[in-house]
């Protein structure tokens, strides 16, 4: 089997985890409902640490799975830990999910998108 097969079935394989495991443990119900976020109010502030690790695993697998928008997770931050730690929360998660986001474009993503922007004009001028 080719390497580029082989980076892709990993890519896949860990976005069907992270699928199957939202849908077993239900993680996203705990947004969608008043009383929920106010669980997780009362949880960040009594572990407070646990939350800020908690809140950064997550925004990084945001960002390189699910690609949702970094206002997202600003918007959590804030309401989660306050103007202060929530800043300094959202630009550790941040930095790392794009980091990572990074990573995983250009190892196991290269060899899949590099066809399709080969067939643009403009960018096929370019060195890819």
């Amino acid at each position: 089997m080719k390497s580029k097969n082989i980076k892709i079935i990993v890519f896949i394989v860990i976005v069907i985890a992270i699928l199957v495991g939202n849908h077993y443990f239900g993680w996203s119900t705990y947004l969608s409902d008043a009383d929920h976020l106010q669980f997780l109010g009362e949880m960040v502030e009594t572990h407070k640490v646990m939350a800020f690790w908690v809140y950064v695993g997550v925004t990084i697998v945001g960002f390189v799975v699910l690609a949702l928008p970094g206002i997202t997770f600003a918007l959590i931050a804030g309401l989660l830990f306050g103007p202060w730690l929530g800043t300094l929360a959202c630009l550790l998660a941040t930095t790392l999910g794009a980091m990572l986001a990074f990573v995983v474009g250009r190892f196991f993503l290269k060899d899949t998108v590099k066809p399709m922007l080969e067939k643009n004009k403009i960018l096929k001028k370019k060195k890819l």
